[in-house]
């Protein structure tokens, strides 16, 4: 009988103790929580520093959550007395949500409005220009005539559906496939095709297949089994440089590539030039800082957050830097001898960018064509010296750079026999303890 009273007693002991610890048991959860939310709200605004560091937090709260749970035994029972207060939470982080929604429709909808007043002006402004325009540059104008092309999800694979140019629509291109990518090429007219895939490639089993009829080839795109990622951060890590393949692939390249140059065609553009404002001949590109909450941008920002954070873990430069991203900068460069000369990014900090990342859109570019990447690794000063490691503007392909007072860079010129510009999009990381303008 004592011994009854015992376990009695020392049951409802531990049913007030574990009735004490359920209120701290939701704090916990709910400070896990939040701090996964501003984490999340971190990442989107590219602050990748205070977003290693929340996450920090976050585990830190989680550990002690599960700390506790175990210490009491009770983490089935806490889960569900705390259900209410996480439900509550739930609820109004939706309606958070649906309020920051309303908030975004509102902005767009008022930016909508900003950009038809603008291209309405744009358009007086060019009906102007057209009464004492020059004859027309040849090598600015797009060629009606490319190839076209459509993406076709085909179970874990894809086929690609891909239209000739018309003078050669009854012409069979010649077709070149690796693990990353699949190339056409047309003799007659030299277009060529270069278009990246979502996966590896297993090319023995792919298909090429002519459709006389509809005057198409398809191409039937088999992946092959999960292989090591691509050494890019490697890279980095040994030499201060690198390029990957298929960073975007497939219409998702395509969906930002056709974005930029939307923007080019409508002139939203401007004249590059250097610090300080002044052209001076060594810039001859057309550039623009995007929104950030562009939605043919934002899933390449984010995915390319993640990709630097995992570089900035393994480089000494990055890792204790609280890096920020800037604004997405399109450059697109047109016209023969279209260029930019030999420079750095940052110079002993000067506008505290730390890594330089450069996402080609070009499914169109040829050997021959001009406009590579020259990074010269071992330039101590504004003149290249050393090697000079070429990178070729492929559609999808993903350059990255270590760029304090690193890595002098040029854009070779854009060549006559280029038959569409070369576009690229840029994201740089800077110290956020460094003022500067993030291209703001």
């Amino acid at each position: 009988m004592p011994a009854q009273k015992a376990v009695q007693a020392l049951s409802a002991k531990t049913d007030a103790m574990r009735a004490t610890a359920v209120p701290l048991l939701v704090k916990l959860e709910e400070q896990v929580e939040k701090l996964t939310k501003l984490a999340d709200d971190y990442l989107e605004q590219g602050m990748l520093g205070h977003y290693a560091e929340a996450i920090k937090m976050r585990d830190s709260a989680t550990v002690s959550l599960e700390g506790l749970q175990q210490k009491l035994g009770i983490s089935g029972e806490a889960a569900d007395l705390a259900t209410p207060t996480k439900a509550e939470v739930k609820k109004e982080a939706k309606k958070d949500a649906e309020r920051e929604a309303k908030e975004d429709a509102k902005r767009l909808s008022e930016r909508d409005k900003d950009n038809g007043k603008k291209a309405d002006a744009r358009e007086a402004k060019e009906d102007t220009k057209k009464a004492v325009k020059d004859e027309p540059n040849e090598a600015l104008d797009l060629c009606n005539d490319e190839p076209s092309y459509r993406w076709i999800a085909a179970g874990e694979g894809c086929v690609v559906e891909i239209k000739g140019p018309a003078c050669e629509a009854d012409a069979m291109p010649d077709v070149e496939l690796s693990e990353v990518q699949a190339r056409c090429s047309w003799e007659t007219s030299a277009w060529q095709l270069t278009l990246p895939v979502a996966f590896s490639l297993d090319v023995a089993k792919c298909k090429v297949v002519r459709r006389r009829k509809r005057q198409i080839l398809e191409l039937h795109l088999t992946p092959a089994p999960p292989a090591p990622s691509c050494g890019l951060k490697q890279a980095v890590l040994e030499q201060g440089f690198g390029w990957m393949d298929g960073f975007l692939a497939g219409q998702e390249a395509d969906v930002v590539r056709a974005r930029l140059l939307d923007l080019w065609k409508k002139g939203e553009l401007n004249e590059g030039e250097v610090e300080g404002g002044k052209r001076q001949h060594l810039r001859s590109d057309h550039y623009l800082f995007m929104q950030e909450d562009d939605p043919a941008v934002a899933p390449f920002t984010r995915r390319l957050d993640q990709l630097v954070l995992s570089i900035a873990k393994e480089v000494d430069e990055l890792k204790d830097l609280w890096l920020m991203r800037g604004r997405p900068m399109v450059a697109v460069y047109a016209g023969a001898g279209a260029r930019y000369t030999p420079h750095f990014d940052a110079v002993r900090g000067d506008n505290g960018r730390k890594i330089t990342c450069v996402l080609y859109l070009n499914p169109f570019w040829k050997p021959g064509d001009g406009a590579e990447l020259q990074i010269f690794p071992e330039a101590k000063g504004i003149s290249p010296e050393g090697p000079c490691h070429e990178v070729q503007p492929l559609h999808g392909r993903l350059a990255c750079f270590l760029c304090d007072s690193r890595n002098l860079h040029a854009v070779k010129p854009v060549s006559e026999s280029a038959k569409m510009p070369r576009v690229a999009i840029s994201c740089w990381y800077y110290d956020s303890e460094v003022e500067h303008g993030l291209g703001r």
